[in-house]
């Protein structure tokens, strides 16, 4: 996360906002703002739409379907909730908060609602197949 910078012409974000020191380790603790896990740890079932489907509806989850042609981008954006892509087919590249993270076939990726963060597949062939939720 940057708060802000030390140029030479800049104060310190400290003397700038008028915090204290230990104000501004607290604003820089990182939080962790994804994690990831399988299709099969997280849902108890296999990386099949006609398992996942029922079991993400019985969550109460609204599921959206996407297909993300081979380097196709969604540049930097944040959801006001939490955001749950599940990779059925292909790979794909999230930078989350600065951080470049890899997800393939059968991975979970869960998201901090604010977190800034854009995505791109990087399928080999083919293009890569998700389903999405936000919670």
């Amino acid at each position: 996360m940057i708060i802000g910078n030390r140029r030479s012409n800049v104060y310190p974000l400290e003397q700038r906002l008028k915090f204290t020191p230990s104000d501004v380790d607290i604003l820089c603790m990182d939080a962790e703002t994804y994690t990831i896990t399988t299709i099969e740890d997280e849902f108890s079932c296999e990386r099949n739409v006609a398992e996942l489907l029922p079991v993400l509806f019985g969550k109460g989850y609204t599921v959206y379907g996407v297909e993300h042609k081979p380097n196709q981008l969604v540049p930097y954006h944040v959801h006001p909730s939490q955001e749950i892509a599940i990779v059925l087919r292909g790979k794909m590249r999230y930078i989350i908060e600065e951080e470049i993270v890899d997800i393939g076939e059968g991975e979970v990726i869960h998201i901090l609602a604010s977190a800034v963060h854009a995505t791109v597949s990087i399928a080999d062939t083919g293009d890569s197949h998700l389903l999405i939720t936000f919670v």
